[in-house]
This record gives C-alpha cells, structure tokens and sequence, in this order.
C-alpha cells in the first residue's frame, strides 16, 4: 500500500473516479456528473486558484483505497492573517492504514510550509456548499450542494488528533403540514414596523444583482466571525450566478430591501436537483438528458443553500420573511419539503427565526482543525 501524489492522466482518473466506487453500494450517496466531478477535481474551482494545492491517492497495486487534497487559500491567510492549510475532498475506505498515510502526508507537506493548523473539509468551491464532514443523519440522501460521507470518517478524523472547530445546521421544513397563514400577520407587522420589503427576483434578472449580493456578503461576513469563510469576489459572485441561473425558478432568489433601497440580505435557492441526478448514475450521455427532463417535472423538494442578512437588521425579523417568501414558492411549486441550510452554530438569531416558521434541525456538519505544536 503506498501513497502517491496525483501527476498523470491515470491518476487524475483514479482520484476522479473513487467515489463512484466506494459508494456504489450505499443506498443514500448521490453520484455527482462526472463531469462535474472532473471539473472539481482538475482544478477549475475558485479554492484551487487562490494557492498551491496537490491531490494524493492511496493505492494497493492498481486498487485505489482513499484519496486527499491538501492546500493554502493565500487570499483567506491574509484576510485573517493566519498561516493555515486545508483539506477537502477527502475519502476512503474503513482503513486505518489508508487514513494514516493520506493525513500524516498532508500534514508533513504542511509543517514544510510552515503552516500552522489545518481546517477541513473545506468546500472545493470555497463557497457554503460541500463544506464539512457530514456528523449527523447518515440514513437519508443529500439534498442538492450537500456533503455526504459515512459514519465511520468522524472517527478517523477524530483519531488522527483533529477536533471540532464549528458546526453547521440543516432545518427540514414539512411543506404539507406547514400552515403558511398563521405567520402572515406577525410576517407583514415585522416588514411595516421596520420598513423593509422582501421580494422574488426572475433569474433573468440574477446578473445585475451582483453589486448587491456583494454588498450584503461584505457586510454580512465580517472580519472577527468565527465562520471560516471571507466575502467572495465580485468574479466568484458571477460565476456561481452563471452556473446557477439555468437552473433556477422564480423564488430561487429572494431579496429584501430598506424603503429607501437599501439591500439588506437574500437567499438563494434551488429545486433539489439531486432527486434526477441519483437517477442519472453520473452521466448525461446517451440518455442522460432524456432522464433529467422526465424527472426534473417530478422534484418535489428544495434546497436553501445560502442566506445573509447584514448584521445591524439582525433581530428585525429580515430573514423570517426572507424564508417566508421562499416557502411561499416552496409549496406554490407542489414541493413536499424544503432544506435550509446550513446555518452556524452561533447564528443565533437566524437559527430561532427559522424554528419559529416550523423548521427542524435536521443534519449537522463539521469542520475539523488539527493545530501543530511548535
């Protein structure tokens, strides 16, 4: 059994591939498109481009048993000014052996750098989605941009001498015992005393948001939150834009807006697409497509992936009619349920709005840090 780092086409492949492998009996995995999963994987992701990375397979012969990608995000390390290292797309069989020898090589490639600590798993993407290792719920599938490992990864993580940094909440909200109108006085009270309108934007419409999806980030993420995560660029906002509006609907953004036009915080949110992509085996080709537009009529749930609401509207009821909004379409769209998430283990105030509208904590992920000795 040896560890090798990923150089050549065949391992690029092998690293791509194993999770396609390891899952294939697992009854709630839901298998990415591969090409997605080469995109990630080769690169092409905003993580990837803000600092050295290297992605290592561990292998028995020609059997791939686990792989890591260990790097520095440069432009977090100066936002926070911290020499930290990360880790992410991580996986591998119930081994100690294979855990040991991928941890105990990021960690030697790491100490060379002088970094620090390391945190992880962080998100490939470098944004709220995939971002920490799946602790809780193991017997129900991912909802769309959702981590999903076994039980048996805490344990090696755990083992290896990582502890628990921060924790995040997915809220289940059950659409069809969900009487929207209770909440439509106490709703529309918060939006007239405080002076503030909440409204759906066509995904036509996404791309000239952006200056105010920035502005709520930046003031909505400050500098001392213990969230390991920095506002994203104005490029990062339009990419994640370019990918995400042909999927969405009405309702998948909702904005909410000061009387006098100030943006103080959005969702963002999908159909669960990953009800067609467990459908899909992966691959689009040859019938692929076919499938996606049969089941794509047929999703009956949603995804909140991302909500901000800047922090002196906090408290004002913002969010709480935010969500309000967004499950207005929720059940306008026939959807049976809807996941929000996630939401910090400190977000406080945002965690009690979405108790109060019916949600229940559903999942918790983790990030891990592992700080060296000096």
């Amino acid at each position: 059994m040896k560890i090798y780092e990923v150089k050549t086409k065949k391992d690029m492949k092998d690293f791509t591939m194993f999770p396609y492998k390891l899952y294939n009996t697992n009854p709630y995995w839901v298998p990415p498109l591969i090409s997605d999963a080469e995109k990630m994987t080769k690169g092409d992701t905003p993580l990837f481009k803000k600092g050295l990375y290297k992605h290592f397979l561990v292998k028995n012969g020609n059997e791939v048993l686990g792989r890591i990608t260990c790097g520095i995000d440069e432009l977090f390390n100066r936002a926070k000014g911290i020499k930290e290292g990360y880790f992410t797309l991580f996986e591998t069989v119930d081994d100690k052996n294979v855990s040991q020898l991928l941890f105990k090589k990021i960690e030697h490639c790491f100490k060379n750098m002088k970094v620090v600590q390391i945190k992880g798993p962080i998100s490939p993407t470098n944004g709220d989605d995939f971002r920490g290792l799946l602790v809780q719920n193991f017997n129900s599938p991912p909802s769309l941009l959702e981590s999903y490992n076994p039980p048996y990864y805490k344990n090696i993580l755990e083992e290896m001498g990582y502890e628990s940094f921060y924790d995040f909440y997915s809220y289940l909200f059950d659409l069809n015992n969900l009487d929207l109108s209770r909440y439509e006085n106490t709703i529309s009270y918060a939006m007239e005393k405080s002076r503030f309108t909440v409204e759906a934007i066509p995904p036509k419409k996404f791309n000239t948001l952006i200056p105010h999806l920035k502005e709520i980030m930046d003031e909505a993420i400050p500098q001392g939150w213990l969230d390991p995560i920095i506002p994203p660029t104005v490029g990062e906002i339009r990419e994640v834009i370019k990918e995400l509006t042909p999927l969405a609907v009405v309702g998948s953004l909702i904005m909410a807006y000061s009387n006098d036009g100030k943006p103080l915080g959005f969702s963002a949110s999908l159909p669960n697409y990953n009800e067609v992509l467990k459908k899909l085996n992966g691959r689009v080709f040859p019938v692929g497509w076919l499938k996606f537009l049969y089941y794509k009529r047929q999703i009956k749930s949603a995804k909140t992936f991302i909500m901000f609401v800047i922090p002196s509207w906090h408290k004002k009821g913002v969010s709480s009619s935010i969500y309000f909004e967004g499950l207005k379409y929720a059940k306008k769209y026939g959807y049976k349920w809807l996941e929000g998430g996630t939401i910090g283990k400190d977000n406080r105030s945002m965690k009690r709005d979405v108790e109060k509208l019916g949600g229940k904590q559903y999942k918790t992920f983790r990030l891990y840090i592992k700080k060296f000795k000096r």
